[in-house]
């Protein structure tokens, strides 16, 4: 009997995810009929089990499962990066999936995890995988346009060109600085004086000076005296770093290749701005949307008002917000016809916007190895 719902709740996501697919590729909607019909199907089964079995930890599981991604995809939706429909559907797969009932177990070695598999902790595990699974999908998309567009490639390879000895320097002094500390005796402190080493060159310019440049050398040339296998350690090392770079050079480049202008008469309606756009004083105006360096440039220059407001804890100090990159939901019927009516007297004749990738296909990926990899993630964690 138990197998057999949970073969059914299976079957029901993924009809669901895939139909939901569809429409958000197509449309960039998410229909709320099919997302109430999920929840009341996974409420009700859950009844029926906990009815069948005389046991309600079923419904009580449901019912928990779906608080627990409600209020995970409320947050996301609040932070701007979800749009309502996704907070829905999330929130259905959820009432379906309370735990991870992993399908395909008895054909893969599935894990486990003892302590999680009764708690209704699935939303948690289904939240990660779809973000990791957003990460190959928008490198696909992001390919995709690289291949259309010869200004994107010619960035990207100018970026890997200019950025190719930095990294390398930088995996002397991530190699070559653990040993270092070893040597002083401080190796119960590593991680530690790793993470604010970091954390300072995050925050400061030091990484791209000469200085630094030679302290990492030094500092390598003293560690191979004393472990000669730091050659092989600095090789794996460079490979793993540079793929990391190329990866978020990829993410950050993506910015620009999803991203194009429209003139003011042809926006509509669900369209997602690249700029934070207000009005002051009866016209519009573009604010360049910052990166988390500009952020942190601002934090270094006192401008706590701007930080506080791109935080999304603080007003806008630039005027009225009439749309943000922030809205996952993008452009309001309301917003539209403001930005047209006050462009007439702004001198704008375009705005940019970010045609974004659908989260629905990941979230459909994410949901897939779940049932294959099991509780995977909360049997490394603990």
């Amino acid at each position: 009997m138990n197998l057999l719902i949970y073969f059914f709740l299976f079957l029901l996501s993924i009809f669901g995810l895939v139909y939901a697919s569809y429409t958000d590729l197509k449309e960039r909607i998410v229909p709320d009929h099919l997302s109430y019909f999920l929840i009341f199907a996974g409420l009700f089964l859950h009844l029926i089990m906990s009815l069948f079995f005389n046991n309600f930890i079923y419904l009580i599981s449901s019912i928990a499962a779906s608080i627990l991604a409600f209020l995970i995809a409320l947050i996301f939706w609040k932070l701007g990066f979800w749009a309502g429909g996704d907070v829905k559907l999330f929130t259905a797969i959820a009432s379906l999936n309370p735990i991870n009932y992993s399908m395909f177990s008895n054909f893969f070695p599935a894990k486990t995890f003892s302590f999680g598999y009764n708690l209704p902790i699935f939303p948690l595990s289904l939240f990660f995988f779809s973000i990791l699974a957003m990460f190959p999908y928008a490198a696909l998309i992001t390919l995709s346009r690289f291949y259309k567009n010869n200004e994107l490639r010619n960035l990207f390879f100018l970026s890997i060109k200019n950025n190719f000895s930095k990294v390398f320097i930088f995996s002397i002094f991530y190699t070559s600085l653990p040993i270092v500390l070893n040597f002083l005796g401080v190796s119960h402190l590593k991680s530690i004086i790793l993470l604010i080493v970091f954390v300072f060159l995050l925050l400061t310019n030091i990484a791209k000076t000469k200085t630094f440049d030679l302290i990492s050398i030094a500092i390598f040339l003293f560690s191979f005296i004393f472990q000669q296998t730091v050659l092989l350690d600095l090789f794996i090392n460079f490979i793993i770093l540079s793929l990391i770079f190329v990866f978020f050079e990829l993410i950050f480049l993506s910015r620009n290749a999803m991203r194009k202008k429209i003139k003011i008469k042809d926006i509509k309606e669900g369209m997602i701005v690249s700029d934070l756009i207000v009005e002051k004083d009866g016209v519009i105006k573009k604010i360049d949307f910052p990166s988390t360096t500009s952020v942190l440039n601002k934090l270094k220059n006192n401008k706590l008002d701007e930080v506080l407001f791109f935080l999304g804890i603080g007003e806008c100090p630039y005027g009225k917000v009439i749309a943000t990159p922030k809205s996952a939901a993008g452009l309001t019927k309301e917003a539209v016809i403001k930005i047209k009516e006050l462009a007439k007297h702004s001198g704008i004749d375009y705005i940019t916007i970010t045609e974004s990738a659908p989260f629905v296909p990941a979230v459909l990926l994410g949901y897939l190895c779940l049932h294959f990899t099991g509780d995977i993630l909360w049997d490394f964690l603990f």
